[in-house]
């Protein structure tokens, strides 16, 4: 029940402008995750992940290289939210951009994910 408090406390101490953004950042990854783990067997051992590199086998990468997707996206929210936890408490509007940039980024990495998997299965 004291965690419980607790959470609610934190809850109520922070912007809703930048808990909510971050919140669905991490319920992106969960989702991708949890469909990677839910297909994996009926993936293929490539999935083409590498789209930068040029057209042929350099694309593909193994079906286990596939959780960059979700680390890029753990680091990115970790990044901003160490440099939005440095910010001073009045520079608001900054601390807002960056959670909101965070979540544009996990949902852009979200959708070429899920289009990977959705792809195969």
């Amino acid at each position: 029940m004291k965690y419980l408090k607790n959470f609610t406390n934190f809850y109520h101490e922070q912007d809703t402008f930048v808990f909510w953004p971050i919140t669905a950042s991490l319920l992106l990854i969960l989702a991708i995750i949890s469909c990677w783990g839910l297909f994996y067997l009926n993936l293929p051992k490539e999935l083409p992940i590498f789209y930068s590199l040029s057209w042929g086998d350099s694309q593909f990468g193994h079906i286990n290289q596939f959780l960059l997707f979700p680390s890029l996206m753990s680091l990115t929210i970790f990044v901003n939210l160490i440099l939005s936890w440095h910010l001073h408490y009045s520079q608001v509007l900054i601390k807002r951009i960056l959670a909101i940039a965070t979540f544009i980024i996990c949902l852009l990495f979200a959708t070429a994910a899920l289009k990977i998997i959705f792809t195969f299965v």
